[in-house]
């Protein structure tokens, strides 16, 4: 995982998913099964009319001869033919709606309409028409008898539409062998209201069948849906742990290389300076030896700079700033070192003021200035502001071999340097492009890249712009009051340490009150109380240097000030330490900075 990126695995199983759908999901689906059962009923619908409109026609012509009353049929089977007319209609209507299956309900009852008119005016043939003969009871009987049995099959698949076709075409017919009477019409009669029953009871158990199918259907797609998708995020959950255990590795691997180096290093001058121990010390063997600690104490720091720079670690301080002091002061760090490898370093002149972090950014370009340098064989370095509006782009510009596009998101991993395969730790470590991610994630801004192979690279950082006005950035603590005559309280439980600290505090005229806990600070203090607390955080039997400092300012009265320091780089632990507000030395810490960090405590700043 590269520095500062979210990583969110959902492990919520498929089931659960399913379960959180919930009611939605079951709606959705009766509702689509709705909609598609009308769909199938809107294609089989010509053909349905097509056939009531050729049966219309061989009814007339079948009973033509023994009705009275011509003009009444022809008069029937026009008004019929422009009801299978106005549905035909109804159907191209429905074939060019877009939204057709998600309305499935209103066009099923729309068909439902249609039916009851169609079924309205069979039924009326049928009580009009209808005389006590065999010529004619007998054609009519069987017909409504076929389009009663076709409707159950059809216009079921939505029953409503079955049952306001079938109710008004047999009824009338049923009552009319009723009213006639004798026993085989009062029989006939009888047996059209049972078959109407029980084709209503068909058409049900018809449409309950089908809809199960089309529900049983939809739920399997769904359900292989939810497979794939379970699928796709398994792999791709699988496929960032994979590069995570492989970044994992590389860190690993890259680390313990790059902290061997300066250690062996040491090793040997230490060995070869106890061989002397005879001699006067020679200078050259103790640069050696402070390089080879240099070297050890810029790892430390840049692996203490990626804790630092992770966003649930990093609290951004937003204020108000030019930028013009912060690039020339990343330029002051680096120009040295630019002209010792004979390359130009400029600041292009800007008037522009910025809402942000200003030391997390002055931190970002330091990075980024830093590799640009270091990359680069000739040309130089521009750092510059560009941007109008509410949103300024500050960029670190360079004329070094640039980076290739397919490699341009590996150089955001730890511990990854494309030219460097042999880790020179004078080409740098790898880490500067990783914790320059992380502190643009906790500005929560975007971080740029644009490079072209043998023309440079660019990298920017997208800031709010603000009006000019008066500083509210933070400056810098200037060295604190002489530490001399003061009264020291240091909580260390590694001798070696603890002897260190001592030593050095003790040169420069403190008086060191040591312990490995508060209770022996105390006893050896005489009661009298300390100016300056120095604790380390992590110590034996679960305590901590917090602790310890409350147990302090519990028995000596007024809170003394005071200072942790600490060797973790846990993101979860520094951000324990940074709640409880005291001020922090990372450990290895040098003599200076311990110095200017007892002084700076002291003087309240």
């Amino acid at each position: 995982q590269s520095q500062g990126a979210g990583l969110v695995l959902t492990d919520t199983p498929l089931l659960d998913q399913q379960a959180a759908a919930g009611t939605s999901t079951s709606a959705a689906v009766a509702r689509r099964a709705l909609g598609e059962r009308v769909a199938l009923l809107y294609r089989q619908m010509p053909t349905l009319l097509v056939g009531h409109g050729l049966i219309a026609g061989v009814l007339i012509y079948m009973i033509w001869d023994h009705t009275a009353t011509p003009a009444a049929l022809t008069t029937w089977l026009v008004v019929f033919e422009c009801i299978v007319l106005a549905r035909v209609v109804h159907v191209l209507r429905y074939r060019q709606a877009e939204d057709a299956i998600a309305h499935g309900k209103r066009w099923g009852w729309q068909f439902a309409v249609g039916a009851a008119a169609t079924g309205l005016c069979w039924g009326y043939a049928g009580w009009v028409f209808y005389l006590p003969l065999l010529q004619v009871s007998f054609p009519i009987v069987m017909i409504f008898a076929g389009l009663t049995a076709l409707s159950a099959t059809s216009a079921s698949l939505f029953y409503p539409a079955h049952l306001a076709f079938v109710i008004p075409c047999l009824a009338p017919l049923a009552i009319r062998n009723l009213l006639i009477g004798g026993s085989f019409f009062t029989g006939l009669g009888i047996a059209i209201f049972i078959g109407l029953a029980g084709f209503a009871l068909l058409a049900r158990r018809y449409q309950q069948v089908i809809a199960n199918a089309f529900t049983l259907r939809f739920e399997n797609e769904e359900l292989l849906e939810l497979l794939k998708a379970e699928n796709t995020r398994v792999r791709a959950a699988s496929a960032r742990t994979n590069a995570a255990n492989a970044a994992k590795s590389r860190f690993l691997a890259a680390a313990s290389h790059d902290l061997r180096q300066p250690v062996q290093a040491l090793m040997l001058f230490m060995a070869e300076l106890r061989n002397r121990s005879h001699e006067p010390p020679d200078e050259a063997l103790l640069d050696n030896m402070q390089s080879a600690c240099d070297a050890q104490r810029s790892l430390l720091n840049a692996l203490l700079d990626m804790s630092r720079a992770d966003p649930s670690v990093v609290k951004p301080d937003i204020s108000e700033f030019p930028l013009a002091p912060v690039l020339h002061g990343v330029q002051s760090q680096f120009a040295s070192l630019a002209e010792s490898r004979g390359l130009t370093l400029r600041v292009a002149p800007t008037s522009r003021w910025a809402r942000s972090d200003e030391k997390m950014l002055e931190r970002i370009l330091r990075n980024l200035v830093s590799n640009a340098v270091r990359h680069t064989q000739q040309g130089g370095v521009l750092l510059g502001v560009r941007g109008s509006g509410e949103t300024l782009r500050v960029a670190v510009y360079d004329t070094g071999p640039g980076i290739p596009e397919d490699q341009q998101s590996e150089i955001f991993g730890e511990f990854v340097q494309l030219a460097n395969p042999e880790r020179d730790h004078r080409k740098g470590l790898g880490l500067g492009l990783p914790i320059v991610q992380g502190l643009a994630t906790a500005l929560g801004t975007e971080l740029g890249l644009k490079s072209v192979p043998g023309r440079g690279s660019q990298f920017w950082i997208e800031l709010q712009a603000c009006a000019p006005g008066v500083s509210t950035a933070r400056q810098e603590s200037a060295p604190g009051d002489p530490l001399t005559g003061k009264r020291v309280a240091l909580i260390e439980d590694e001798p070696l340490i603890r002897e260190g600290l001592a030593v050095i505090m003790r040169g420069w005229g403190c008086d060191v009150l040591v312990g490995e806990n508060a209770q022996e600070v105390i006893a050896a203090s005489g009661d009298l109380p300390p100016d300056v607390i120095l604790a380390d955080y992590r110590l034996r039997e679960d305590r901590t240097g917090i602790g310890e400092i409350q147990a302090l300012h519990a028995h000596f009265g007024p809170p003394t000030p005071a200072v942790l320091l600490t060797g973790e780089t846990a993101p979860g632990q520094l951000a324990k330490i940074n709640e409880a507000g005291f001020p922090i030395l990372h450990k290895p810490v040098m003599p200076l900075k311990l110095r200017a960090g007892l002084s700076a405590a002291l003087s309240g700043e």
